[in-house]
């Protein structure tokens, strides 16, 4: 399922920022393991960061194991993308589910891409409508923007944030399926004080930078 996203001009700084900082090549890069992108950070091709893994059982006539979770994946082919995946597995026969066969559908779908029908269904809830370009990386800014880049270094998508630049911006692949940047709050603040600047649910929110 592909899902089209408007392309944004990046402006000249965010180019800038790209090719004077050793994004290209040496950007400090994600972990699967989390779930956010801090000032500085990025995403090469095939990289992504994930909710925390759910787990939970039902079904009628025996418990039924299920995992899912939400995912934010620079693909290969230049597409930055907000999935959601569920995976599930009947009980043996008479036994329980087979936690460790769950864990290689998982794998198989979330890496090698073979999601077999009834294993494993995977949803594209957002995209940047950039596939079919170069891969470079999908880079969290120090000027508060989000910009997805091709190999030439060239911007080919970005979140219009570039105005946060003064305040720290850092994005959360949350578990509501929403990928969010938040802007910073002022010393001697409370993290209440975080606000939501642009989601993939909403765009552009109305709080100022």
């Amino acid at each position: 399922m592909a899902l089209g996203a408007n392309v944004v001009a990046a402006g000249t700084s965010s180019a800038d920022t790209w090719r004077g900082s050793g994004f290209d090549r040496n950007c400090a890069r994600g972990n699967g393991s989390w779930d956010h992108l801090r000032s500085g950070m990025c995403l090469r091709a095939g990289d992504h960061i994930s909710t925390p893994i759910i787990f939970g059982s039902s079904g009628p006539g025996g418990m039924v194991a299920t995992q899912e979770g939400y995912r934010a994946d620079y693909q290969p082919d230049g597409n930055f993308v907000i999935s959601h995946w569920k995976t599930w597995i009947p009980p043996e026969v008479g036994g329980p589910p087979n936690f460790t066969k769950l864990a290689k559908l998982i794998m198989q779908c979330a890496v090698g891409g073979d999601c077999g029908e009834g294993d494993t269904v995977v949803d594209v809830l957002w995209s940047s409508g950039t596939s079919g370009r170069s891969a470079g990386a999908a880079v969290m800014q120090g000027d508060g923007n989000f910009v997805v880049y091709d190999d030439d270094g060239r911007p080919v998508w970005n979140s219009g944030t570039h105005a946060c630049r003064d305040r720290y911006v850092w994005a959360r692949m949350q578990q509501d399926g929403n990928f969010v940047l938040y802007k910073g709050h002022a010393a001697g603040e409370g993290a209440d004080k975080w606000r939501a600047v642009w989601s993939t649910k909403g765009g552009r929110t109305g709080e100022p930078c």
